[in-house]
C-alpha cells in the first residue's frame, strides 16, 4: 500500500484495479533503448509517433510478435504543445523529448502525437505517453536500490523523506471507501458527490486533501454550455456547434504564430493564424485567424503577452486538436 496516499488521503481505501491498460501484475519492467535511432508508432504496423536515441528510459507495459509496449515519460517545451481535450497535440514538424527542463534529448515526437501532461516546471512539460518499439531496440535494465549513507549512525532509524506531493511516477489507482465529495480546491465549493466504490487515480496531496483524477464518458447530447450568453473560449469547445457564426470578444494570451500547412484542414494553405489560449482558470487553446490587414498588429506581440480580440467564431472544435477557432477583426486596445 502506498504510505503517502494514505497520509495524504485518510478516506479512501486503496485496492489497485485488476486490470489497469490490460496489464496482468508485475508485467512492468524499466527498459532502455539500444539502438542508435529507434522508431516508435502507434502499434507495430501503425503509424510513426517519433523517434528515441541510444538509452532513452522506458518502462514496459506489454508486448507481442516481436514488439514491446513501452511508456516514454520525458519533458517537452510547452509552446510546441496545444491542448486537445484533456491531452496535448505536439503542433511542429518534429519537438524534442527531453530528460528534463532543458535537458538531455531523449529523442522527438511528430506533429499531431498526443501526450498527456503529468508535470510542469515553468516553460516546461512533463509528459508521458504510450507506444510500440521492435523487442531488438529495448533491453531490461536492473533496478538497484540506493545504499544507505554510511554516515548514518548504527542502530539509527532513518525517517522518510516529508512531502506533500505524489510523484507521477508512482501515481496510485485506488477506489473510495465511501461516498464523498469532490471540491474546487482544498475546503473550498463542492463540485458533486463521487460515489462510494469509484476507481481514481491520486494525483497531489495538500495537508489532508489529494486531488484526483477521475475518468468516464457521458453522451455528447447532454454536453452544452453554461447559457446562451456565455460563449467563453471553454464553453465554444464544448457546444462545438452552438456558437458557430458568433462574434466574440475575448482576453487571449498570444503564444506564437503559425502558418496553416496540410494537416490543419480547417484553414487555408498557408493561412496565418495565432495559436493562443484563455490566461486564466480553464487555459482553453485558442486558434486565431490573422487577416492581412492585421499581421503587423500580431507580429509585435510578445511571447504570452495578453490581448483583447473581437472576431467570429469560424469553428467550435478544430479537426486536428479540438480547439476553437476565430476570425480575427480587430484588437481591443
Amino acid at each position: 500500500m502506498n504510505e503517502l496516499w494514505r497520509k495524504a488521503a485518510p478516506w479512501a481505501a486503496i485496492g489497485l484495479l485488476s486490470a489497469v491498460v490490460g496489464l496482468a501484475a508485475g508485467s512492468s519492467q524499466q527498459l532502455e533503448v539500444v539502438v542508435e535511432r529507434a522508431e516508435l508508432k502507434w502499434s507495430s504496423t501503425g503509424r510513426l509517433l517519433g523517434h528515441l536515441n541510444r538509452g532513452a528510459p522506458l518502462e514496459r507495459l506489454g508486448g507481442r510478435g516481436g514488439w514491446t509496449r513501452v511508456e516514454v515519460r520525458g519533458w517537452m517545451w510547452r509552446p510546441s504543445l496545444a491542448q486537445s481535450g484533456d491531452q496535448y497535440s505536439v503542433t511542429p514538424r518534429r519537438e524534442n523529448v527531453r530528460a528534463g527542463p532543458n535537458g538531455k534529448i531523449l529523442g522527438s515526437l511528430v506533429r499531431s502525437v498526443k501526450v498527456s501532461r503529468v508535470g510542469t516546471q515553468g516553460r516546461w512539460f512533463e509528459i508521458e505517453m504510450i507506444g510500440w518499439l521492435p523487442n531488438s531496440a529495448v533491453r531490461e535494465v536492473a533496478v538497484v536500490e540506493p545504499a544507505e549513507e554510511e554516515s548514518v549512525a548504527a542502530g539509527e532509524a532513518m525517517s522518510p523523506v516529508e512531502t506533500t506531493t505524489l510523484d507521477s511516477r508512482d501515481m496510485t489507482i485506488g477506489r473510495l471507501a465511501e461516498s464523498v465529495e469532490i471540491r474546487r480546491e482544498p475546503g473550498g465549493p463542492e463540485i458533486t458527490t463521487l460515489p462510494q466504490g469509484l476507481d481514481l487515480a491520486a494525483l497531489e496531496s495538500r495537508g489532508d486533501w489529494t486531488r484526483v483524477r477521475v475518468e468516464g464518458w457521458v453522451p455528447t447530447a447532454a454536453v452544452e454550455a453554461v447559457s446562451d450568453g456565455d460563449a467563453t473560449p471553454a464553453a465554444v469547445a464544448l457546444a462545438p456547434d452552438q456558437f458557430l457564426g458568433r462574434r466574440v470578444t475575448w482576453s487571449l494570451e498570444h503564444i506564437a504564430l503559425q502558418t496553416a500547412d496540410e494537416w490543419r484542414t480547417d484553414f487555408e494553405l498557408g493561412e496565418l493564424y495565432d495559436l493562443a489560449r484563455s490566461p486564466s482558470g480553464d487555459r482553453q487553446h485558442v486558434y486565431v485567424i490573422v487577416p492581412p490587414t492585421l499581421r503587423d498588429d500580431f507580429e509585435q506581440l510578445s511571447p504570452f503577452q495578453t490581448i483583447r480580440v473581437v472576431g467570429t467564431i469560424r469553428a467550435g472544435r478544430s479537426a486536428l486538436t479540438g480547439n476553437p477557432i476565430i476570425l480575427a477583426e480587430e484588437i481591443v486596445r
